[in-house]
């Protein structure tokens, strides 16, 4: 369901679903994230917002979400769309010179450069973004692209997803998940798999490469 704001989208959630009364629901901005492993050999496909916090070991670290691939008794309302990249150690230090040693060769020549994000409900395409790791970075924060002293071939290059509000992909119009609507949300590599090529930084046991998408937006929900 496509619309534009809350008080549209409440009034088209009254007219579908009568018998619920929203005078009693409330809304509130959130999001919601799925973080999983970025293999070091790539993958044909991503697949994100699969497993729910609290089942099968799942953690508040890999996703925030109530239930797999739906938002349960709650309606949500897609304002905008994210990725994000994170690690646990970028290991500057080790930097040598080689593309293995640092995690700026991925960014600059490797899976970053790629990808095609679907966004679908209902098994219905809404949104699809091309390399969204460059096209629907994070949401907030300032950009660091940078290397130890700016002179010296041998300092650590470093980059991050650029952390401009004004890069931001919003969906326009919003989209309505309507509650227990199932939505699914992959990143596939149509050229083929991408190896991770900072392998002496990414390890997928101790120092996994994580990869992940944010839904932000306003939840609707009955009043507590």
């Amino acid at each position: 369901m496509a619309s534009n704001n809350s008080q549209r989208s409440l009034q088209a959630l009254q007219g579908k679903y009568g018998s619920a009364d929203y005078s009693n629901w409330q809304s509130t901005r959130r999001r919601f994230y799925s973080f999983i492993t970025y293999p070091s050999a790539g993958a044909a496909v991503l697949t994100f917002f699969g497993s729910a916090l609290g089942q099968g070991g799942v953690t508040l670290e890999q996703t925030n979400m109530p239930k797999a691939g739906s938002f349960g008794q709650v309606h949500f309302l897609l304002k905008a769309l994210a990725t994000a990249i994170k690690i646990n150690t970028w290991n500057l230090a080790a930097f040598d010179g080689t593309d293995v040693s640092t995690l700026f060769s991925d960014f600059i020549g490797g899976f970053v450069q790629v990808g095609e994000l679907d966004f679908t409900i209902n098994q219905r395409p809404f949104a699809q973004i091309v390399k969204p790791f460059q096209y629907a970075p994070p949401f907030h924060g300032s950009e660091q692209v940078y290397t130890a002293d700016g002179v010296s071939p041998t300092a650590p290059p470093y980059a991050e997803q650029t952390r401009n509000r004004d890069g931001i992909f919003q969906i326009d119009p919003n989209i309505m998940i309507e509650a227990e609507q199932q939505f699914s949300v992959s990143i596939s590599f149509p050229s083929g798999l991408v190896p991770v090529l900072a392998t002496g930084i990414v390890n997928d046991s101790t120092n996994p490469l994580q990869v992940g998408v944010i839904m932000d937006g306003i939840e609707f929900r009955p009043l507590q």
